[in-house]
């Protein structure tokens, strides 16, 4: 979880935070769970169910799977939670 100046949880949602951080899959391992939420929320919050994000400027860079080396090495190691195996 990550409390900056410019983000300031109040006690509810920091404690959802430090609950899904506790508990939850490492982030670099929730692309189903993410994936699954997300089409349920766009499901339940768009007329046509489709996902849709808006871009406000051009100078946004897209992750292309691979390109990190970091997160490549994330994803090479077995998860610790029996569910994500």
């Amino acid at each position: 979880m990550k409390i900056t100046w410019c983000r300031q949880p109040n006690e509810d949602n920091a404690l959802d935070e430090m609950i899904i951080s506790e508990n939850g899959p490492n982030l670099h391992e929730a692309d189903d769970i993410l994936e699954r939420v997300m089409c349920k929320y766009w499901s339940e919050n768009s007329q046509n169910g489709k996902w849709h994000f808006i871009r406000s400027g051009e100078n946004i860079k897209t992750y292309f799977g691979g390109s990190s080396k970091v997160v490549g090495k994330m994803l090479s190691e077995p998860s610790k939670l029996p569910f994500m195996s």
